[in-house]
């Protein structure tokens, strides 16, 4: 459970209530949960239902803030998926905006990677000491014998990092982006569920009528986890969301920050914005090269060498778990190969075996009108020809039948679209 304070739930705003019961609203304060600029968030009883649920009260002392949370309650509300943070309801407070969520009685990522750091399992050489602060192994998914061997240290970090991408592409199909994805706004419960939270700076590129609240010029983000184009202060997109994702999950198998021992702001920025990080099997030599490979193409300073979306970084570290069945197109160049390898051994063996009864037949005649080795370069053509032909034709047949299954799958593509409002 997140660690709840319930002694200085009232020293900066006051909470009304009779009987020096807190209240906001119709719910009782039962303690603080953490606080942020924009606001605090608030563990509560909803008496009404008679359980307990996560309340922001957003601080009133800067207007932006309250844009920013009208925008928060108007994004929370299209959203329904099982990795994000569901909304349960919104009001005022004293003039205050504030708005309810399902209460997450786990750990933040942040939470997680601390604990570790002090018990100095960090990085983590097992699944189970990553997970042990939660007590639970529910991320490994299965047994491990169903993962590869090089990378069954990882599984945890890595089943972690794909349920934020799947909830992520969620979020990009509706055209929203979080543009905050660190490790403190990663909720994981006790039953390895992983959760997506605070959509506070969260930006909707198509919602014309909105737009991006943000100045030219004003950075929105967390400076470590934060892509070069926030940096930057240019347009963002999905693939901004990669590479938080990328810089969270280096954490997760590195132990380290990104640009870690950086502290000054400016040279921080600079490092962002031009010099790549450092390999995180530098860190971590144990880590497999190819998870080592696509953290870093997460962390592509180029936006178009990093993956396209979260899914298919998602899909990247799938392959790393359980590797991916070979594709028809790749099982019709291995049989292709071997027919005309078939073919020709079968043809060499006839021909030395004819090479060799011609020798004899021409030693028993004593007649020398043959080279004995001439007549085995017929079976060998022939033969040859004959695997090329049958492997270029068994090739062509399978490429048209993985053109027509690519074209159904085409077909059955589920749309991307807006989400209802």
């Amino acid at each position: 459970m997140p660690q709840i304070d319930s002694t200085d739930a009232d020293d900066d705003w006051p909470l009304s209530g009779a009987s020096g019961v807190r209240r906001i609203g119709p719910y009782e304060v039962l303690g603080t949960i953490g606080r942020g600029g924009m606001g605090e968030v608030y563990l509560v009883r909803d008496e009404k239902l008679d359980r307990e649920i996560a309340l922001k009260l957003i601080h009133p002392t800067f207007l932006g803030n309250e844009i920013r949370a009208v925008q928060e309650i108007k994004i929370l509300k299209k959203l329904d998926h099982d990795g994000i943070v569901r909304l349960l309801g919104d009001g005022k407070h004293e003039g205050q905006t504030y708005f309810t969520m399902e209460y997450v009685d786990g750990l933040s990522l942040a939470e997680l990677l601390n604990k570790n750091r002090e018990a100095n399992r960090v990085p983590c050489s097992t699944v189970r000491e990553l997970l042990a602060p939660l007590g639970t192994t529910a991320l490994l998914g299965g047994p491990l014998s169903d993962v590869s061997l090089d990378a069954p240290a990882y599984v945890g970090a890595i089943r972690i990092a794909q349920q934020i991408a799947v909830a992520l592409n969620y979020l990009h199909e509706g055209n929203i982006i979080h543009r905050d994805v660190k490790p403190s706004n990663v909720l994981i419960k006790h039953n390895g569920r992983v959760l997506l939270t605070d959509f506070g700076i969260a930006f909707m590129p198509r919602e014309s009528d909105d737009g991006d609240r943000t100045n030219p010029g004003t950075f929105l983000g967390t400076e470590r986890y934060a892509a070069p184009e926030q940096h930057a202060s240019r347009p963002v997109d999905p693939r901004t969301d990669v590479y938080g994702l990328g810089a969270v999950l280096y954490e997760l198998v590195t132990g380290v920050q990104l640009f870690d021992g950086t502290e000054n702001r400016h040279e921080l920025i600079s490092d962002a914005l031009s010099h790549p990080p450092k390999s995180p099997i530098l860190l971590a030599p144990k880590i497999p090269r190819a998870l080592n490979a696509i953290i870093l193409i997460a962390l592509s300073k180029e936006r178009k060498r990093r993956f396209a979306t979260t899914l298919e970084f998602a899909e990247a570290l799938q392959e790393l778990i359980i590797p991916k069945p070979p594709s028809l197109m790749q099982k019709a160049k291995r049989t292709s190969l071997g027919l005309i390898w078939a073919f020709f051994l079968t043809g060499l063996v006839l021909s030395l075996g004819a090479a060799a009864a011609l020798f004899f037949y021409e030693q028993l005649q004593q007649r020398s009108w043959l080279h004995p080795l001439l007549p085995a370069v017929i079976p060998v053509a022939a033969f040859t020809a004959a695997g090329i032909v049958l492997g270029a034709l068994w090739f062509a047949l399978c490429s048209i039948w993985a053109l027509i299954c690519r074209f159904g799958a085409w077909l059955r593509r589920p749309r991307a679209g807006r989400l209802p409002r």
